[in-house]
């Protein structure tokens, strides 16, 4: 069933999808806070097995309002590093309702010292480090985007 919604939702999405510089999708995602306000993203969208090991190795620069998002396609325990990572991130784990359920803040660039999702995780939100608590971003917070059917563009 997962492999169903997988081929019949995300590919098509992904398809007509615009692309990065590095032929990744790009995608808005929109964090809604608790008190229900809003910070808008646009991310890359992370769905192959290659794409997960490269990730965002050897960037030197994101824009504040930019990410990638990891969709693994179900939930388990998951585990991130920063080997050949130039700047510091956010990673900010996910339930497969969008729901934050971890922020791990300022993963260090080349640090090989294992980043975990402290239980299981659907999606990682990479965002430049120090970025969730300049945005008060925190557990129990909401990713909106298409990957998880809760985003409606308009």
């Amino acid at each position: 069933m997962r492999l169903f919604v997988l081929i019949c939702f995300i590919i098509p999405l992904a398809a007509c999808l615009p692309k990065g510089n590095d032929g990744l999708e790009r995608s808005p995602l929109v964090i809604e806070r608790l008190d229900g306000s809003t910070e808008s993203f646009e991310v890359e969208l992370v769905t192959k097995p290659h794409e997960f090991a490269q990730g965002l190795m050897n960037k030197e620069h994101m824009a504040q309002n930019h990410g990638m998002l990891f969709y693994f396609g179900n939930s388990a325990e998951r585990r991130f590093w920063m080997k050949n990572t130039l700047i510091p991130l956010d990673v900010i784990f996910t339930d497969r309702r969008g729901i934050i359920t971890h922020i791990h803040e300022n993963a260090q660039p080349h640090d090989l010292t294992g980043i975990s999702s402290m239980g299981n995780a659907f999606t990682a939100l990479e965002i430049n480090g120090g970025l969730s608590q300049k945005l008060s971003i925190q557990k129990g917070d909401m990713l909106r985007h298409q990957a998880f059917g809760n985003l409606n563009i308009e």
